[in-house]
């Protein structure tokens, strides 16, 4: 009978305790999460940033700890526990996103202990309540539990959410570098096909029969390699797979007009039309066809005389039509293509049937079109 009566007397000082503790702590809150956050402050200087965000975290973790000590249920206190874990996670998430490292969260989360403990041994020392001294202790464990919960689950969340981050990175990269492979695959094959259509071209040349200066044949040879080069700069400034065909029209046009300048009369050259993306080696093989026939037009149209030169560029659905046009002398009388083309515009035909899967149209009415069509 003394003993229930000594232990029920002994659970009521505890429970004075545990209440009295509450209220002290709720009273005087801001005093506490100020003492802690000037700690940080003055610790931690790379907290500065935080300061606002730490002040929340520390209110409300406050304000669950009064909770967690007032709690008589088991199923309250674990609910309040949760909330706490809770507010853990959230830390480590913060402090992740703004780099910073896992000891100053936890050495932030010791300041805060030490904040609220420092409060409850004022509380001791002022003597008010009619408990034992060491009733008090039974406060501070519940306190430190919790904290400690709380600490654990913040390392414990940090560490995880930094490892799935380290995974997504590696993960990101392994992706980057597989597809730097292939792309480096792509453009050696595409190298290599450039380099067989530069031979091949040579080889026309040869066997054409043509018997024209050597700096002209070199001349021709010069532009057609410049066109090639001109498709590999717009893919490495752009993009490695799609070349815009306005951009490289306008390089093509540029480049035959300077190597021609000086041997012909003043041609104006113009370009104009939607900006066209093209995969590479179909815009490989437009460059070479927009090259003859610019060159063709520029050497045969003008005879030395001014004029002008229009590169156009259309796009319906998914056909495209490129056309050079010049208002010179136009083709001679009785011209066919199958039969009097000159080597231009046989790689021409050749580069838009078998290449593009296209068609060449020839028309003089006021000068010479051109007129190439083929599906993207």
């Amino acid at each position: 009978m003394l003993r229930t009566a000594i232990r029920q007397i002994g659970e009521i000082l505890v429970r004075h305790a545990l209440t009295t503790t509450a209220s002290w702590l709720e009273q005087h809150a801001s005093q506490v999460v100020d003492t802690w956050t000037g700690r940080v402050r003055d610790a931690m200087p790379s907290y500065g940033p935080l300061m606002q965000e730490m002040e929340g975290w520390g209110s409300r973790s406050l304000s669950l700890l009064v909770q967690l000590l007032r709690a008589r249920e088991p199923a309250e206190r674990d609910k309040i526990t949760s909330e706490l874990l809770r507010e853990g996670r959230e830390m480590a998430s913060l402090h992740l996103e703004r780099g910073i490292p896992l000891y100053e969260i936890l050495r932030a989360a010791s300041l805060f202990r030490l904040s609220v403990l420092n409060a409850v041994e004022r509380m001791l020392r002022s003597r008010l309540w009619i408990a034992f001294p060491q009733d008090i202790l039974k406060a501070e464990d519940i306190i430190n539990v919790a904290l400690d919960n709380q600490m654990l689950i913040t390392s414990e969340s940090y560490l995880e959410e930094r490892d799935k981050t380290i995974r997504q990175s590696q993960s990101e990269l392994e992706a980057t570098n597989q597809q730097l492979m292939v792309l480096v695959q792509e453009m050696h094959h595409r190298i290599k096909n450039n380099l067989q259509t530069i031979a091949d071209l040579l080889t026309l040349e040869i066997h054409s029969g043509r018997k024209i200066p050597t700096e002209m044949a070199l001349r021709e040879s010069i532009s057609r390699v410049r066109s090639i080069a001109a498709v590999h700069e717009l893919l490495s400034a752009e993009n490695i797979r799609v070349a815009d065909i306005k951009e490289l029209a306008e390089v093509i046009t540029e480049n035959c007009a300077n190597s021609m300048a000086g041997s012909h009369g003043a041609v104006k050259c113009i370009v104009q039309g939607e900006s066209i993306l093209l995969p590479s080696k179909q815009a490989t093989a437009l460059a070479l066809v927009m090259t003859e026939l610019v060159n063709n037009a520029l050497e045969h149209a003008f005879d030395g005389e001014s004029g002008t030169l229009l590169v156009s560029l259309d796009r319906q659905d998914d056909e495209i039509r490129v056309s050079v046009r010049d208002n010179g002398r136009g083709l001679p009388s009785g011209f066919d293509v199958e039969r009097n083309a000159n080597l231009g515009l046989q790689i021409v035909r050749t580069l838009v049937t078998k290449d593009l899967n296209g068609t060449l149209e020839l028309h003089s009415n006021g000068g010479t079109t051109a007129t190439v069509r083929f599906a993207l």
